[in-house]
């Protein structure tokens, strides 16, 4: 199949569509030999339309509580955009988005589709034309082999998020002391190594902990020396949650130090992971001091099937929970974080005896802490629900059972005789991940024109 066999699902022309860049009216037809500065254009606007500029900017929205109503309404493996999508005042409002977007999706299909027939045939041709051509530029990004790498990798890019090379984003984060901007790198998604691209439960749950996380510091504020705050993140993956909050610390410039270890398993997630701790916090200079103080921020491997073999090993010899803490060497955390990271139903019961090794008992949640306002002495966990992993979903329910009501009266003294994990605040958001099918941004002004003899780093 040619460029030129498919059909428009539109009746749309060019001058509806305005100054964008629309693949299937833009891209220049192969037939006619389009020259090298014609076809390193081409690739510029698809690059941008394909966010593989080098620079996307994610803006996280307010988290929007779900309700039955829309979350019966709305098939969400449907809704691929965590940016363009939104979520409506009213049912009648979120149903009339939901067909404008069937609309669109639409219409992306074909472009993306379009798009990719027409890479594909640019590849296969070789561009010896090109190097024909009597007068040559002198620009790199005209050169064949440039343009042929190009078209390759854009290529893949239409294949999916699993098929696509490192992608560099900045998040953007609204939180009480201004926006915050958090620098992260996707790596390629093997099976194994899942943790290399960030799931868009990550981004919900920094953003759902920047009020209370800031609320927090400006109650620890000390007179005169420094509070230390100690944070974990498990499977961590690229590491967007815990350097988020890291971000907040610094930001606000009080005597409340921070440090935040970030851990997950496999060696290419790790070795991703310190990447964008680097791009984002450089070490302290030497003696730096005054109000602000640099969070510390580490990477660290961290294996829960390990740590769950030790727990039941203990268990087998009737240790209590003050013996089993007296004999690790194992640090006490204050916050536990984890966004996205059970996908398989044994997870749960690993994640579980990891977080009772390193979380704090320091804090025993009362009545007043049961509204999931106090971020000191839990894990806070984020999980999406997808029809596909009910049974992890479960599997996280049965692991992390609720609070018995009998329990709320019952005083701080009691209660530490017998500390037991139990979820004592959940709540629902509407979200989603841009995992499934790519798609193409068709808001791409036709004068934006970006380089690419190579990926900037950020």
């Amino acid at each position: 199949m040619t460029v030129e066999d498919v059909a428009h699902p539109s009746s749309r022309t060019a001058r509806e569509h305005g100054p964008y860049f629309i693949p299937s009216v833009h891209l220049p037809p192969l037939k006619h030999r389009p020259r090298g500065p014609v076809l390193a254009q081409a690739l510029s606007h698809l690059a941008l339309a394909l966010r593989l500029d080098g620079h996307e900017n994610v803006h996280v929205p307010k988290l929007q509580r779900a309700s039955a109503n829309r979350a019966d309404a709305l098939d969400k493996s449907d809704l691929t955009d965590p940016i363009q999508a939104q979520a409506q005042d009213s049912l009648v409002q979120f149903e009339a988005a939901a067909e404008d977007h069937e609309t669109s999706q639409a219409e992306n299909l074909f472009e993306l589709r379009y798009s990719r027939i027409w890479l594909s045939a640019l590849v296969k041709t070789g561009l010896s034309w090109v190097d024909d051509e009597p007068t040559r530029a002198e620009n790199a990004d005209e050169d064949v082999t440039v343009l042929l790498d190009r078209a390759t990798e854009l290529l893949s890019a239409c294949a999916g998020k699993s098929a696509s090379g490192p992608v560099f984003r900045i998040y953007h984060f609204d939180s009480p002391v201004g926006s915050l901007a958090v620098k992260v790198r996707d790596g390629t998604l093997t099976a194994d190594a899942l943790g290399s691209r960030t799931w868009g439960s990550a981004s919900m749950l920094a953003q759902h902990l920047m009020s209370p996380f800031c609320k927090l510091i400006n109650e620890r504020k000390p007179h005169g020396k420094t509070s230390l705050i100690q944070i974990l993140e498990l499977g961590a993956g690229t590491g967007l949650v815990g350097l988020a909050i890291a971000a907040l610390v610094q930001r606000m410039k009080h005597n409340v130090r921070a440090n935040v270890c970030l851990t997950d398993f496999h060696p290419d997630v790790l070795e991703n992971l310190a990447f964008n701790v680097r791009q984002n916090f450089a070490s302290d200079p030497a003696g730096s001091t005054g109000p602000s103080v640099q969070p510390q921020v580490s990477v660290a491997h961290l294996d829960w099937s390990q740590v769950s073999k030790e727990a039941a090993r203990d268990q087998s010899q009737n240790l209590t929970d003050d013996h089993r803490q007296a004999l690790s060497a194992h640090p006490q955390h204050d916050m536990i974080l984890a966004a996205d990271c059970c996908y398989e139903r044994h997870h749960a019961l690993w994640l579980r005896a990891t977080v009772e090794r390193y979380l704090s008992r320091e804090y025993v949640l009362g009545n007043d802490h049961c509204n999931g306002e106090y971020p000191l002495g839990a894990l806070h966990l984020l999980n999406a629900i997808r029809a596909t992993h009910s049974h992890e979903s479960r599997a996280i329910e049965e692991a992390f059972p609720a609070v018995a009501e009998s329990m709320r009266g019952q005083s701080d003294r009691l209660k530490r005789t017998s500390l037991q994990l139990r979820v004592v605040h959940q709540m629902d958001f509407e979200g989603y991940d841009d995992f499934g099918p790519p798609t193409l941004r068709l808001d791409v002004p036709l004068d934006r024109i970006i380089k690419f003899g190579g990926v900037k780093s950020l």
